[in-house]
């Protein structure tokens, strides 16, 4: 549901260059390098600067049609791209920002985080932090720490790792309206 409120936000509203600019500290008049110019070149939509770049991206954005409303998720076989299972359903724009404001509570210290709820605990078994979590009925209280075969992870890093430092705050209120 995300792809398609992402897809359709871009048609509608199309892509915020000034803020995509702003956001990463990037010089929208530099020179692509001679690879990516070709590249471009061939595909039919020649760029020199990355504002060239964006400028034709705004402008496929501007002419594609809605997605559907009607969703289809497909589980395939890495191994073989067989289908294993497809499941069709209607898109929820209400469902998905409850989902996303609940997610940004989390992330952002305004809440603490949800307990897998009891029919789905077998997902237990696979997270770093089973012998400690106290949602998890049946711990194994023999490890007093994380599980030693999982790498822990910070559970709300500042910032990603590879992320640029954000000098302004992302506007999220777009979800929220």
């Amino acid at each position: 549901m995300c792809y398609k409120y992402l897809w359709d936000t871009l048609v509608v509203d199309g892509f915020f260059a000034e803020q995509f600019f702003n956001f990463f500290p990037l010089n929208q008049y530099n020179l692509l390098s001679k690879e990516i110019r070709e590249e471009t070149t061939k595909s039919g939509f020649p760029a020199k600067t990355l504002e060239d770049m964006v400028r034709q991206y705004r402008t496929a954005c501007s002419m594609l049609p809605l997605a559907q409303d009607q969703l289809l998720l497909r589980y395939e076989s890495q191994k073989d791209q067989s289908v294993l299972a497809e499941y069709q359903f209607a898109y929820d724009s209400d469902w998905l920002k409850k989902q996303l404001q609940s997610s940004l509570e989390f992330w952002t210290g305004k809440r603490e985080a949800n307990y897998t709820p009891e029919e789905e605990r077998w997902k237990c078994q696979h997270c770093q932090f089973e012998s400690v979590c106290p949602g998890n009925p049946k711990p194994n209280t023999s490890q007093g720490s994380p599980r030693p075969d999982r790498t822990p992870v910070s559970p709300r890093p500042d910032r990603m790792p590879g992320s640029p430092p954000r000098s302004t705050p992302v506007r999220l209120s777009k979800f929220f309206e």
